[in-house]
């Protein structure tokens, strides 16, 4: 065991080479021994990172054979590299942008009409490849209900029916392919005019999940949807009641007081509610309860709240037996609401942590008592209180982060773009500050994250510098590389996908795509 342990050390000391070892004729002598730059990277690993870090990848390359487009190929080189291939599965998976192609030319089914069928299995036996037919594919897709999944999950039967063309034709419930956008397509104004169809944002993410994901995305979904009504939960229920006018009452728990309207209201006669109404011909008035109470205190107040409807003469539609009245007014005695208000220190906070003791004090006075010493935390926001807050910064950023609630009350009282000019306008405190002076004031912080956190001013003023490796020189951080076009083609180069290249440096894909260089770095078929 020794032994085969010295032999591979010395195997890896003799392929190992001393730094300094690559030079610019070295890198180009081994670059000539191959023709394309994927065998360059695969077999001479340390030259072609050589190559990259003295900036000549480039050159030494350039006598390599380009990755030819797809689009440009002819019908005799397209049906000559498909039949190179032992199997079609192999071709599809390792040339996935000619098979995209040939598909879109209808060359396929030309080109692989006479091709065998068959692939070999561990064993030596032949295995026929499924044969997807029309019914079988709208039987597979019924399994999914948005087209990604069944693009994800169902891959060779998403590919058939893209072959097909089925999609949007005899497939129609998963929408048409040519409902997705491109890539830019969303914009703010864009996603604004879609949002405004939306009352809640459960309904905006199920029926628009594009544009709700650019809105996350770019920081401007608590914007669109602040003054949206809020939605219950598993865990979150709100009460109701529906009264007709023969006396008789049904009370309910939703998470979704819109959406239970609509079921209750239904011509199908599938609830209590719209099967009285059949019978009757009577339509009930809603009435809300209470706003969504976690799951327990929503239940106490329906049984309390069917009991005060039966104890003032209401025939109840209920189907299970609710509590009786004198219950829910023995539990809560002054002292038990006492005892439960003391957990919570604003009158907000009882009402939602626990609705029937807060109901019970506002019924029967209590609430001055019970709520004594209760901070007021309500604030009314006026223009002077919301400049008050503004001279606290020195960036809008910084202002809409820190003080959320000033920053929407000063676009609901019109005072938006004063501020914004504002905050423009103001200077950085360290705006006439040297280099030096910048690097005098680290001693002051801990760390990166202590500085950006505790004085985000300098940390933005080493940035607009361009002297943030500087800064991180100082904390023992290994530096940035900075990022221009040539080094971002220099790393994309290193991938043979734009999805590799994202797995393998999310921040690199990030500014490639904001600079609209991944169509140049990897052309669209």
């Amino acid at each position: 065991m020794g032994k085969l342990l010295d032999i591979l050390s010395d195997v890896i000391m003799e392929e190992r080479k001393p730094r300094g070892y690559w030079t610019p004729e070295k890198i180009i002598d081994v670059a000539k021994q191959y023709n394309t730059l994927k065998d360059f990277r695969e077999k001479e690993n340390r030259a072609y990172r050589a190559a990259i870090e003295l900036k000549i990848l480039t050159q030494v390359t350039s006598h390599m054979q380009k990755n030819y487009r797809a689009n440009t190929i002819s019908y005799n080189d397209a049906y000559n590299k498909v039949w190179s291939y032992d199997m079609l599965s192999t071709f599809q998976r390792e040339n996935p942008g000619l098979y995209k192609h040939l598909l879109k030319k209808g060359w396929y089914d030309k080109i692989t009409k006479d091709f065998p069928r068959y692939s070999t299995n561990i064993k030596g036996g032949d295995v026929k490849i499924k044969k997807w037919t029309k019914e079988k594919l709208k039987k597979e897709s019924l399994k999914y209900k948005t087209l990604s999944d069944f693009r994800k999950y169902s891959k060779n039967a998403y590919a058939a029916a893209l072959k097909y063309n089925l999609i949007g034709t005899f497939i129609t419930h998963l929408g048409d392919l040519q409902d997705r956008k491109p890539v830019g397509y969303w914009t703010y104004d864009k996603v604004k005019k879609v949002a405004q169809k939306y009352t809640n944002r459960k309904d905006f993410m199920d029926n628009d999940s594009a544009a709700a994901a650019w809105a996350k995305a770019n920081g401007y979904w608590d914007d669109l949807t602040s003054d949206w009504d809020y939605l219950g939960s598993l865990n979150f229920r709100g009460v109701y009641a529906w009264e007709f006018t023969d006396k008789t009452v049904y009370v309910g728990l939703t998470d979704n007081f819109e959406r239970r309207e609509k079921e209750h209201l239904s011509d199908e006669g599938v609830t209590v509610v719209s099967k009285h109404m059949k019978e009757t011909g009577l339509r009930p008035t809603f009435v809300k309860i209470s706003d969504y109470l976690e799951v327990k205190e929503a239940q106490s107040l329906e049984e309390c709240t069917i009991a005060t409807y039966e104890d003032n003469g209401w025939i109840s539609l209920n189907r299970a037996k609710a509590g009786g009245l004198g219950w829910c007014k023995r539990y809560w005695t002054l002292e038990r609401v006492k005892e439960e208000a003391k957990k919570y220190n604003t009158k907000t906070s009882f009402k939602k942590g626990s609705y029937s003791a807060y109901n019970t004090a506002v019924k029967n006075g209590w609430m001055d008592e019970v709520t004594k010493g209760y901070k007021n935390l309500l604030i009314r926001w006026t223009p002077e209180l919301v400049w008050k807050e503004v001279e606290k910064y020195n960036k809008l950023s910084e202002f809409r982060k820190h003080s959320s609630k000033a920053f929407h009350a000063a676009r609901r009282l019109g005072i938006y773009d004063e501020i914004k000019n504002h905050l423009k306008v103001n200077k950085s405190p360290y705006e006439h500050s040297t280099q030096e002076d910048l690097i005098n004031e680290l001693p002051n912080y801990t760390s990166i994250t202590n500085l950006r956190s505790q004085n985000p001013s300098l940390y933005n003023k080493f940035r607009s510098l361009g002297i943030e490796n500087q800064m991180r020189d100082y904390y023992g951080l290994q530096t940035f590389t900075k990022w221009d076009d040539n080094s971002l083609e220099i790393e994309a180069n290193k991938y043979n996908s734009r999805f590799d290249f994202q797995k393998g440096n999310p921040y690199a894909y990030q500014l490639s795509r904001k600079k609209g260089l991944l169509d140049l770095f990897f052309p669209k078929l």
